[in-house]
């Protein structure tokens, strides 16, 4: 019986990173392990999610709404939402909820090729989210008299289609 231990995936890992960048230092070992760790990443998914859902919303509505009002409101967003207390963990609430906010923002200015997609996205991942984006855009619909507005809920329906076929 051969009891001869395999070194870890982790250790070569490391081996491999010290043979392509020289000796290390403490700082730069450290980062590495904390930067290299999928912990990490995962970790901070959220909050860079939430980063560019706040960076895409400024970029959006800078135009459309005055600076301070705009300022106030990201600062509202991201102080008394629901959004904080899910930055914390890894979960989908905050991507959907910035997809869908980030596609209505899009949707408001016109940029409504951009809207369907993160409309479309943000719904596939939580389809209870459907009745409030569809009423918004029904109104929308409803009120500009064009139908441009059922393609979120075609996209969001295709890819939901096609992640049920997948399961099965």
């Amino acid at each position: 019986m051969n009891c001869q231990r395999r070194p870890q995936p982790e250790r070569r890992y490391q081996k491999k990173i010290l043979h392509q960048f020289g000796p290390r230092s403490q700082i730069r070992s450290l980062l590495g392990r904390v930067v290299a760790s999928p912990e990490w990443w995962a970790s901070r998914y959220n909050v860079l999610v939430y980063a560019a859902g706040i960076g895409a919303l400024y970029a959006l509505l800078r135009d459309r709404l005055a600076g301070d009002v705009l300022k106030a409101f990201l600062l509202l967003l991201g102080t008394t939402a629901m959004l904080p207390n899910s930055l914390t963990g890894f979960g989908t609430e905050t991507f959907t909820a910035m997809a869908i906010g980030t596609g209505l923002a899009a949707w408001s200015v016109g940029r409504w090729k951009t809207a369907t997609v993160l409309l479309g996205v943000g719904i596939a991942n939580q389809p209870a989210s459907l009745v409030g984006a569809a009423l918004a855009l029904g109104w929308w619909a409803w009120r500009e008299k064009r139908l441009r507005a059922l393609a979120p809920v075609v996209l969001s329906a295709t890819l939901e289609t096609d992640r049920s076929c997948h399961r099965s």
